[in-house]
């Protein structure tokens, strides 16, 4: 026991970002359903995981 302990503190709230998003762009849900079902099937997932998030959608 002769290590010296750090004690942990919360880190204070950050009011802004350091770097703002500029190309992220509100969506409706629809649209962006699709978008990700689309980008999930880019990924390579099987048929049976894009039938289950479409029954979790409905």
């Amino acid at each position: 026991m002769s290590e010296e302990r750090s004690i942990k503190r919360r880190r204070t709230k950050v009011e802004k970002r350091a770097n703002q998003s500029t190309d992220i762009q509100p969506m409706v849900l629809e649209p962006a359903f699709h978008y990700f079902i689309n980008a999930k099937i880019g990924e390579g997932i099987r048929d049976r995981t894009r039938d289950d998030y479409s029954n979790t959608w409905r």
